[in-house]
């Protein structure tokens, strides 16, 4: 299978021997200054533990450690894939000597470990790198490149080796474009993923609204019959908190034919910023979060379902403050003003940094498992991009989150 963007010519390239400038990548050779020889390799039942972690990146990665392999089938090599840790979780290739080099799953071959690698290296300075490891019986030219997922951490890296007598700088491009190719594969899994949770999501808001519908109606009824026997004291307060409990029912129910598709998305004009503040002080920040808005008076208005966007922003704010308390640090929310629309920032800040240098905290990797607050979040997208047509970005334990909507 080739990549997307495979380049047929740059690919056969890494077949022949440089042309003009010979190979000169760096060198760590086995005297005083190498590292100590010795490898470490994970139990079988951890290994299956890094496995299991890793199986959306492998599921994404192995078609592409196939097209590397193959096309340097003419060369002694492994192709390799590690996950962020510089663990070896899988590797391809017709070198016969690739357990004694440690290129089997399980190896370490982190920075840390006792053996150098393009791996490890590629991990920690987040680039591509090329090195030529000189060992007894383990010599080899390798070049890898970081992959990165779908929030912009690296996930793992892609190492090609081959003998040190076989070199070529066309490999070190040849990693760094099935690294891409893997990131392109991750980023179309995690669309397609998101598409159907939001349409299973779709699905089911349509079903509980119609299974709500019913009985709601006849409970409205049964209340409005016993507030006409006028009755006095406790049991008149009962009914009056009963008529309320009701409409807010019915509420959830119109909000969830609207998420469901089988109603109009009632949108009518609404004061972005008195909206925020309403959503602040559902989530029980009132006081806490201040509101930097951009907007001129004319611009916080916006088309919007207000009930929708305000649970949309009270579930990110919620969500913040769960971060700001593990990892330290203040709400902050800014309404500003775009070409085509309205940017809503909400981010966890510290040390004064702005938004736009917020890349986030230590996120994890696209998962396909879904807790209580990736939950919440693909309820948010729903929302602003299947209801207000707008766009929306983070992930839960991020530091930023990020609505765009339309002008008007």
């Amino acid at each position: 299978m080739e990549p997307p963007l495979f380049n047929r010519r740059r690919g056969h390239a890494a077949l022949r021997p440089p042309m003009r400038q010979p190979f000169i990548p760096e060198r760590f050779p086995a005297g005083d200054s190498a590292p100590p020889s010795g490898r470490h390799r994970l139990p079988d039942d951890v290994l299956s533990q890094r496995l299991q972690a890793s199986s959306v990146l492998l599921a994404a990665a192995n078609p592409h450690l196939q097209w590397v392999s193959t096309l340097l089938a003419d060369v002694r090599h492994i192709v390799s894939l590690t996950d962020a840790d510089g663990i070896l979780v899988r590797s391809a290739g017709n070198w016969p000597e690739r357990e004694a080099l440690g290129l089997l799953p399980g190896y370490d071959w982190s920075a840390d470990a006792a053996d150098t690698s393009a791996a490890g290296t590629a991990l920690v300075r987040d680039r591509p790198v090329a090195l030529a490891v000189d060992r007894p019986a383990r010599s080899r030219a390798c070049a890898a490149a970081p992959i990165h997922g779908t929030d912009g951490q690296v996930i793992g890296a892609i190492e090609i080796s081959t003998p040190t007598d076989q070199p070529d700088p066309g490999r070190l491009a040849l990693a760094g474009q099935a690294a891409q190719a893997i990131e392109q594969s991750l980023a179309a899994t995690a669309m397609n993923w998101q598409a159907e949770s939001i349409r299973l999501l779709q699905l089911m808001a349509g079903s509980t609204a119609h299974e709500l519908a019913n009985p709601l109606a006849a409970l409205k009824t049964m209340i409005d019959l016993l507030a006409r026997a006028r009755l006095q004291g406790e049991p008149a307060d009962m009914i009056a908190a009963a008529k309320r409990h009701a409409a807010s029912l019915q509420e959830v129910v119109e909000a969830l034919r609207v998420l469901g598709g089988s109603h109009d998305r009632q949108l009518r004009r609404t004061d972005l910023l008195t909206l925020q503040q309403r959503a602040i002080a559902a989530a029980g920040l009132a006081g806490r979060v201040e509101i930097d808005s951009r907007l001129s008076p004319a611009q916080q208005m916006i088309d919007c379902n207000p009930a929708l966007l305000c649970r949309a922003l009270d579930n990110l704010l919620r969500q913040a403050r769960e971060n700001a308390t593990r990892a330290g640090g203040a709400i902050a929310v800014r309404l500003q003003p775009l070409d085509d629309g309205i940017r809503i920032l909400i981010w966890v800040a510290d040390a004064g940094a702005p938004p736009e240098r917020r890349h986030g905290l230590r996120q994890e990797p696209f998962s396909t498992m879904l807790d209580d607050s990736e939950l919440g979040l693909l309820l948010v997208r729903a929302i602003v991009e299947q209801v207000h047509g707008g766009r929306f970005s983070g992930s839960p334990t991020g530091s930023r989150f990020e609505i765009t909507l339309p002008r008007p």
